[in-house]
């Protein structure tokens, strides 16, 4: 009879790994950092140690966060709290939706960004499909909906799983195709809109 432990290794491994892509803002000295040290989910990125251990807030204590995967879920997609509080690392399938979903909440104070060095990046990443938690799949949408998303280069059905992904906690740098990481046209960004079925 397996373990526990030895069915979880073969389902792991059944399940393969995947290539999804985030998309991030910085500058060069942060590109080479992400290049070495991978990405840090937000909560652990802003706090010190000290401020995590101690922290008792409802929305912000590890207790929480490591017992309620759909509260933390909600907290990254902004439903309460902030993403400043989020223990997940957003990714998705579709570069194209990647790069809309980063640069509609940048794309206001862009051109002050760029003054300051920084550009917008896209990031594949190869990871185990075991860690992806499936948006839609494994856990509900916050918002019941059908319809596609569509764009003049992709149209993509709203419930597609893989529009976005969260891995908990870290992404490590080997598991970023340094070799594939690519500087983003910004004009070229997909404008994605949202169609309702039967429209």
């Amino acid at each position: 009879m397996p373990t526990p432990i030895e069915l979880r290794r073969k389902f792991k491994e059944s399940l393969g790994k995947k290539k999804v892509y985030r998309v991030a803002t910085l500058t060069e000295q942060e590109l080479q950092e992400i290049k070495q040290d991978g990405f840090l989910a937000n909560y652990y990125r802003v706090r010190s140690e000290e401020e995590i251990l101690q922290n008792e807030d409802g929305y912000e204590s590890v207790e929480y966060n490591l017992s309620n995967l759909i509260g933390r879920v909600n907290i990254h997609a902004g439903g309460f709290a902030s993403t400043k509080d989020s223990m997940l690392i957003s990714t998705s399938d579709f570069p194209e939706m990647a790069q809309y979903a980063a640069f509609v909440q940048l794309k206001d104070d862009w051109q002050e960004r760029e003054k300051t060095g920084q550009r917008l990046y896209s990031i594949p990443i190869e990871i185990d499909e075991f860690r992806n938690i499936r948006y839609g799949k494994y856990l509900p949408h916050h918002i019941k909906a059908e319809g596609t998303w569509h764009s003049n280069q992709k149209d993509i059905p709203y419930n597609d799983p893989g529009i976005e992904s969260f891995v908990e906690f870290r992404i490590s740098s080997e598991n970023i195709l340094t070799d594939e990481i690519r500087q983003i046209d910004t004009t070229q960004i997909p404008n994605f809109e949202f169609v309702p079925k039967g429209k």
